[in-house]
Formats: structure tokens, sequence, C-alpha cells
């Protein structure tokens, strides 16, 4: 299977992110008091909802400057996912998470490493990802907000 340029790189990354956005906005998690548990749901809640392509429901997550660094290095922003997501040419058969990492620094930051699978199409392309990501979440007026990603693809086993 060929590998996935960046612009899918991008979308598929971002089945990971939405879950984390949907908690930090008001859902609450099971023990609201312990951040590590928040995190956790928000990232499973973001990957389900890119999967339905939701772009307003999974961009209003991300903090208003937040950035991506690609598997080929490219940076991109908030409007670019969302103008992907919006292209409406991106569709998920399958969006899997796994090996969470969740580290929390006092009460306004957080550091997710994790994994991640894809399969699907992007603008009629096939294909069939995974990856490593790493994702920062600041506490921004209260709410948890994903501020930075940065996304490395592993090779695809056969």
């Amino acid at each position: 299977m060929k590998r996935m340029h960046h612009p899918l790189r991008v979308v598929s990354r971002l089945a990971l992110i939405f879950p984390l956005a949907v908690l930090a906005l008001g859902m609450k998690a099971e023990n609201p008091g312990d951040p590590k548990a928040q995190i956790e749901k928000l990232e499973h809640t973001m990957a389900s909802a890119l999967e339905r392509n939701d772009s307003q429901g999974f961009s209003q997550y991300l903090s208003s400057d937040w950035k991506m660094v690609d598997d080929t290095g490219a940076v991109k922003t908030r409007k670019d996912i969302v103008e992907t997501l919006n292209s409406g040419g991106l569709q998920f058969e399958r969006y899997n998470l796994s090996n969470l990492e969740i580290r929390v620094y006092g009460d306004s930051a957080a550091v997710v490493i994790g994994s991640d699978a894809a399969q699907g199409s992007f603008n009629g392309e096939r294909f069939n990802t995974q990856d490593r990501f790493t994702d920062v979440f600041a506490k921004i007026g209260g709410l948890w907000q994903l501020v930075s990603t940065h996304i490395s693809q592993m090779e695809v086993p056969r």
C-alpha cells in the first residue's frame, strides 16, 4: 500500500484530536477531578467526531493558534484543517487510537503520546495508515484546548 502524502496525513491526524476537545468544552468526564481521564475521553471523542467529518464540531476545540507538524514536516494551521474537512473528500472507514500515554503538568498543561490507525479514502485515493502522535493541551479559560500536534508515520503491516 502506498504511503499517504501530507494532506491526507493531516486529515487522518484530525481524527485523533477531536475527542479531547469535546470534553474540554463541557462534556463531563467519568471522574471530573482526574485530568488524565478527561484528556483520554476527549481524545476518543474527537476521533469519533472526525469519522463523521464534523469540521465545526472538531475545530471549536482547537486553540485559535493551534498548529500541527505533519509527517513531511509541513506546518498546518487550524484554518488548513477546517478547509480540508469541509472539502468533503475525506471518508473514514476505520479510526482507532491506542497506546495513549498522558502526562499532566500542574493544572494547566498536558502531553499525550499515542498511536492511531486509520483506513478510508481522501479525494478518491484509498489510504491505510498508522501514526505516532504527540498532542499538547493547555487549560485556557478553564477548558482543555489542543494547542499543538506532531505526527510521525509508522510502517503499515502488510
